[in-house]
């Protein structure tokens, strides 16, 4: 896995017994150098709203330190707004930083459908979202199309076991 998808993550995670539990093995995982961990943040449990914390691990939080980047690009938009040509959808003049190679995702689909889009809304493209097993879902199949790149962690469904399916079937009396 990690060979295919590089070892650098980022982790968004809900601030949770669920979500601290996953931040507790990733963080184990990057003491044994098998993941090199590039931003943590988590948010509130019942938000819904993520472009906070979406903006940090973009680093677009953190305008002060990117000053003179941010004064370049707002320039270039002032000047292009003036000739009414302008190829800025909306003003949001600092560029994410994508320094990882992957993002962790340990959500339940609805939020998951609400996460996601954060990061095309600004403009980052073309990254991989992993996320536990509950993200095979209905909800999150049905939205994949729109939604990009996306993994589970869980078991590999080509590994299901027909005696465990027949097991069930006789002892519950329904598939």
């Amino acid at each position: 896995f990690l060979a295919k998808m590089g070892k650098r993550v980022a982790v968004i995670y809900s601030d949770s017994e669920g979500g601290q539990a996953y931040i507790d093995e990733i963080w184990r995982k990057s003491q044994q150098g098998v993941v090199e961990i590039a931003s943590i943040y988590r948010y509130e449990k019942n938000n819904r709203d993520y472009r906070d914390t979406v903006s940090k691990i973009l680093g677009l939080q953190f305008k002060r330190e990117r000053q003179e980047e941010f004064e370049f690009l707002k320039e270039i938009y002032d000047a292009e707004s003036k000739l009414k040509r302008s190829s800025i959808r909306r003003i949001q003049t600092l560029k994410p930083i994508i320094d990882f190679d992957w993002v962790f995702v340990p959500a339940y689909p609805q939020d998951a459908i609400q996460i996601i889009p954060v990061f095309s809304y600004f403009a980052a493209k073309k990254i991989k979202f992993i996320g536990g097993p509950s993200w095979m879902s209905r909800s999150l199949i049905k939205e994949y199309k729109n939604l990009g790149q996306m993994y589970f962690v869980g078991d590999d469904p080509n590994d299901f076991n027909d005696d465990f399916a027949k097991s069930f079937k006789e002892r519950n009396k329904k598939n």
